[in-house]
């Protein structure tokens, strides 16, 4: 299945997407689990996330607001 994200422009370090809301609490909740649910050493998680546990924390609280103003 392809998902509907719409791609609009990116440079080497930022990209523009368009999700919808079901998307990105399908992403939030992801990340929600592999910080809260998966037991993961903090060696371990930035070696298969590619980033430090409270990066991706900041990342899910990001996410969790924009859901909240949208009312999710």
């Amino acid at each position: 299945m392809r998902w509907p994200v719409k791609y609009h422009e990116s440079t080497a370090h930022t990209a523009k997407v368009t999700l919808t809301a079901d998307e990105l609490t399908t992403i939030n909740n992801a990340l929600n689990e592999v910080c809260n649910g998966i037991a993961l050493d903090d060696t371990e998680f930035a070696t298969r996330l590619g980033q430090d546990r409270e990066h991706v924390r900041k990342l899910l609280a990001e996410i969790a607001g924009v859901l909240g103003r949208m009312g999710r």
